[in-house]
């Protein structure tokens, strides 16, 4: 699966925790958001439902497959249900990020 990422596209203009969730609650998405210091890793990750990755402030590697790249502010990604993935969060900051499932239809 070619890693695919929707860059932020507002340099300079920080991803707001609030819009963002309601955004992502009218596509049917449950968001969580995390925090997480500076060397955490997250190896061999998957969820059961397509999932949105999204940064909100730091840095993190992501891998998925033989695929690797760095997500930073505002950065986003959507995985497929069941994609394996592992994140290292990078330099010095905490990792301000979110995970939204999509919700199952009813």
């Amino acid at each position: 699966m070619p890693l695919t990422i929707r860059r932020w596209e507002k340099p300079g203009e920080p991803a707001q925790k609030v819009a963002l969730e309601k955004e992502l609650k009218a596509q049917g998405y449950q968001p969580e958001f995390w925090v997480d210091k500076p060397g955490t890793a997250y190896p061999n990750r998957k969820y059961p439902a397509e999932a949105i990755l999204w940064i909100l402030r730091g840095e993190a590697k992501i891998t998925v497959g033989a695929e690797t790249d760095t997500l930073r502010d505002g950065d986003r990604i959507t995985l497929p249900a069941g994609t394996v993935y592992t994140l290292h969060v990078l330099g010095e900051k905490p990792l301000l990020w979110l995970i939204a499932l999509k919700k199952k239809k009813r």
